[in-house]
C-alpha cells in the first residue's frame, strides 16, 4: 500500500504541477497584453488624420459594450527633472486619475509603499504633484515628499518650468510604448502648457472576452470618420500577435499532450497496483473464502485497500504537486512585465484526482471479478 501511495502521488504531483502551470503562464500571458495596451483597447490618432484630436473627446468614446474612456498626454523625452543633486530628460505621461484608474491596467505590485489606487487618489487630491519611476528618482536622489522642478512641454513653443511635489514612486505605467519616468495629472499640464491634443486614448471594455472587445470596437467604429482617425490596438490581437511569432511557445498544447500522458501513466499505476495485490495475495483472499467469507465481501476489501492507496495518493500528489508550481513561478517571473501569481486551477485538478479515482475503481473492479475466478484447488495444488 505504501508503493500505491507513492506511485500514484508522484504521478498526481506530476498532472497537478503542469495544470498549475498552464494556467499561471496562460493568465500571465494575458495580463501582460492587457499591461502593454494599456487597457482592453488603445486607440492612437492616425498621423494622416487633420482633424484635432482633443482630450475631451473622451466623452464621445461611448458605445455598446464600452464601459469607460481616458484621454492620456506622452512622448519620449517631453519633459525634465531638475532635483538639488542632477538633472535629467525623462518621459512623462499626462493622466486623468478619477478615469485613468477606472479603465487602465493598473496592478499594485507597480508602485512602491502604496496601492495604485492609493496613487491615483493622492494625484487627484494634488494635482500639482507627480509620480516618477523609481529608477529615475535613484538616479536624481529622490524620495516621496521631495520638491523637483518639472519642465512641462518639452520641446514645444510651450515648455514651463513648474516646482513640483513627488507624490510616491513606481516601477512601471500600463501603456506607454517605451516606457515612463514621470506622472503627471492632465488637467495640471494642460492648464500650464496650454497643450489640448492627446496622444492616445484607453478604452475599457465591459466583457474582456475575445467577443465583447470586438463588439466594443464595432461600437466605437460607428462615430465619424473612425476608421481614419484611430489605428486601434487591443490587448487580444496583441496577445495573439505575441502567440504566432517565432519566439512564442504552445505552452498549452504542449501541456495537454503531457496531461495525456499523465492520465496514461496514473491509469498504468494504478492497474499495476490493484493487480499486484491480487498476484501476491490470491491465496489470502482464497482462504478468506475457505473460512466463510463471502465473494462480495472479499470484494469489497480489495476496493478498500485500493482506494485508500489511490486517495492518498491523490492528497499527497495534490500538496507536492501544488509546491512544484510554486517553485516553477518563481522561474516563470523574469520572463513576464507584471510578476505572475500562483495560481491553482480548481476544475482541472479535481477533473485529474477524478480520473485516477476512476482508473482505480475500473482496475478494482476488474480485479474483483477475476478473484472470483480463483478456484481454491488450483491454488492448493500450486503450493
Amino acid at each position: 500500500m505504501t508503493g500505491g501511495v507513492v506511485t500514484v502521488g508522484l504521478v498526481v504531483a506530476l498532472g497537478t504541477t503542469l495544470a498549475c502551470f498552464a494556467t499561471v503562464y496562460d493568465n500571465a500571458k494575458v495580463a501582460d497584453a492587457r499591461y502593454l495596451v494599456g487597457s482592453d483597447i488603445r486607440l492612437t490618432p492616425n498621423p494622416s488624420s487633420t482633424k484635432p484630436h482633443p482630450t475631451t473627446l473622451t466623452s464621445d468614446l461611448r458605445g455598446d459594450g464600452v464601459s469607460g474612456a481616458s484621454a492620456v498626454v506622452y512622448s519620449p523625452e517631453n519633459a525634465a527633472l531638475t532635483s538639488s543633486f542632477n538633472e535629467d530628460v525623462a518621459s512623462l505621461a499626462a493622466i486623468e486619475p478619477a478615469t485613468f484608474k477606472m479603465v487602465a491596467a493598473l496592478e499594485d505590485s507597480s508602485f512602491v509603499g502604496g496601492s495604485a489606487n492609493d496613487m491615483m487618489s493622492s494625484l487627484e487630491a494634488h494635482p500639482d504633484g507627480v509620480l516618477v519611476n523609481s529608477a529615475l528618482a535613484k538616479g536624481l536622489k529622490l524620495k516621496a515628499g521631495d520638491e523637483v522642478e518639472v519642465l512641462l512641454g518639452r520641446g514645444t513653443d510651450q515648455q514651463t518650468r513648474r516646482k513640483m511635489r513627488v507624490l510616491g514612486l513606481f516601477t512601471r505605467f500600463p501603456g506607454a510604448p517605451k516606457g515612463t519616468d514621470v506622472v503627471a495629472t492632465l488637467g495640471y499640464y494642460q492648464a500650464k502648457t496650454g497643450l489640448d491634443d492627446a496622444d492616445y486614448y484607453l478604452v475599457s471594455s465591459n466583457d474582456r472576452s475575445v467577443s465583447g472587445v470586438k463588439r466594443a470596437v464595432a461600437s466605437l467604429s460607428a462615430l465619424p470618420d473612425f476608421g481614419r482617425r484611430f489605428e486601434v490596438r487591443t490587448a487580444g490581437a496583441t496577445f495573439d500577435r505575441d502567440q504566432s511569432s517565432l519566439t512564442g511557445l504552445n505552452v498549452r498544447g504542449l501541456l495537454q499532450l503531457d496531461s495525456f500522458y499523465t492520465f496514461i501513466m496514473a491509469v498504468t499505476a494504478t492497474a499495476m497496483f490493484v493487480f499486484g495485490l491480487l498476484l501476491q495475495r490470491r491465496r489470502e483472499y482464497v482462504t478468506l473464502r475457505a473460512q466463510g467469507v463471502r465473494n462480495r465481501d472479499v470484494r469489497r476489501l480489495v476496493l478498500l485497500e485500493s482506494g485508500i492507496s489511490a486517495a492518498l495518493g491523490a492528497v499527497l500528489g495534490l500538496l507536492v504537486g501544488i509546491g512544484m508550481a510554486s517553485q516553477f513561478v518563481l522561474v516563470l517571473r523574469p520572463i513576464f512585465t507584471l510578476p505572475p501569481p500562483l495560481e491553482v486551477p480548481a476544475f482541472e485538478l479535481a477533473v485529474l484526482v477524478a480520473l485516477v479515482l476512476g482508473a482505480t475503481a475500473l482496475s478494482s473492479a476488474v480485479a474483483a471479478v477475476l478473484l472470483g475466478r480463483l478456484k481454491p484447488t488450483e491454488l492448493l495444488r500450486d503450493e
